[in-house]
């Protein structure tokens, strides 16, 4: 086995974080321990907890990963595309991460801190970054929407998108030969609809 002093901190943090990540393509979170990641790097379960702190900081370091590289596929389709077309290619990115590896899908978005403690403050943010680039597309079809509103309608909207895709992964749609892309650009215009109803309504009764 590897003495400690083979790598830095930074190293064994980063092979940790893509083991757990190379480990989920083919097994289940479930199966996952800190004794199978850190024989998988060729260390002592003790060194992923002097890195780590413990086994669920390992995985909050991979879900941040994760949700980072998402984050900068929704920057570039909110930089590059009109806000229609980068909505539909935000869903289909989220749906694409989902297919690729359920079980790290699954670690992003369901992971649990112990004791009902709070996430990381830097988590949520990196949550919040995620989020913000839906909501500037959802403000850039819909001016009129506060910014009250538009949060709401955006988590709405995501956690609309979001079910979908657990129903998929779960095979509960019960939908024969219906992809999830061509499902999850359904959804995601039903709630623009439903935006956009509220929007006009708004006008109407506040002309």
């Amino acid at each position: 086995m590897a003495r400690r002093q083979d790598h830095s901190h930074d190293e064994i943090r980063l092979m940790a974080i893509e083991a757990v990540e190379a480990l989920l393509q083919q097994e289940p979170l479930s199966a996952l321990s800190l004794r199978r990641v850190a024989a998988s790097i060729g260390y002592a379960p003790s060194t992923l907890i002097k890195v780590f702190g413990n086994f669920h900081y390992l995985l909050l370091a991979v879900a941040a990963k994760q949700l980072a590289l998402l984050e900068k596929n929704f920057a570039t389709a909110t930089k590059t595309l009109a806000p229609a077309d980068a909505l539909n290619a935000m869903v289909n990115a989220y749906g694409e991460l989902a297919e690729a590896s359920q079980s790290l899908f699954s670690l992003i978005f369901e992971l649990r801190m112990p004791d009902e403690a709070p996430l990381p403050e830097a988590h949520s943010a990196l949550i919040e970054r995620v989020l913000s680039h839906p909501e500037a597309c959802l403000l850039l079809l819909f001016p009129s929407l506060s910014a009250e509103l538009a949060r709401r309608q955006t988590r709405l909207l995501w956690a609309a998108i979001h079910g979908l895709v657990i129903l998929s992964l779960q095979d509960n749609l019960f939908l024969a030969n219906q992809s999830l892309s061509k499902l999850l650009i359904v959804q995601l215009e039903n709630q623009i609809n439903a935006i956009e109803a509220l929007t006009n309504h708004h006008r109407e009764v506040n002309p």
